[in-house]
């Protein structure tokens, strides 16, 4: 039982486009978007003596704190022309992750490496002492640190034909 990793409580998403006419079949487009979504859940993770490494909950799943909020702006700007009546093409670039935000997305949630099993309920995490063979539980160095960051800002430039 417990939060689902994929349990994300509040999006907040913002699109805007719009095109601006030239003289002579041209035209400048724009477009944005923000994107602002709550953290995912966290879980005390341990390894099961049968199923191996990660596949023990520790606590209930995502009983670990939440990861943080994440946020991300893109735009888009881009130059059309109509060369015939049937022929256009466009110029544009998309710039993703515009302030290059590097907020955490994805921590280490190995607790352990030993065979454990899970604590009763109530239980705390530091309630865990010893491992299915009676032998003291060694604490991962690594857990609680970030291991994947948000895509750093990122630009793309396209030509489309249009015909």
């Amino acid at each position: 039982t417990g939060y689902l990793p994929g349990d994300t409580r509040h999006v907040f998403k913002i699109f805007s486009a719009g095109e601006i006419p030239l003289k002579g079949a041209q035209s400048i487009q724009l477009g944005g978007s923000f994107r602002a979504s709550s953290g995912t859940p966290t879980s005390y993770l341990g390894s099961h003596f049968l199923y191996g490494p990660d596949e023990a909950f520790i606590l209930p799943r995502g009983s670990g704190p939440r990861l943080p909020w994440t946020f991300r702006i893109d735009t888009n700007i881009g130059y059309r022309k109509q060369l015939t009546k049937d022929l256009a093409i466009a110029f544009t670039m998309d710039v993703f992750n515009v302030a290059n935000f590097q907020q955490v997305i994805a921590v280490d949630q190995s607790y352990t490496f030993s065979d454990v099993k899970p604590l009763k309920s109530g239980s705390e995490i530091k309630d865990l002492t010893t491992d299915v063979y009676g032998a003291p539980v060694v604490k991962n160095p690594n857990f609680g640190n970030a291991i994947a960051y948000q895509q750093p800002r990122l630009f793309r430039f396209g030509i489309r034909l249009t015909f």
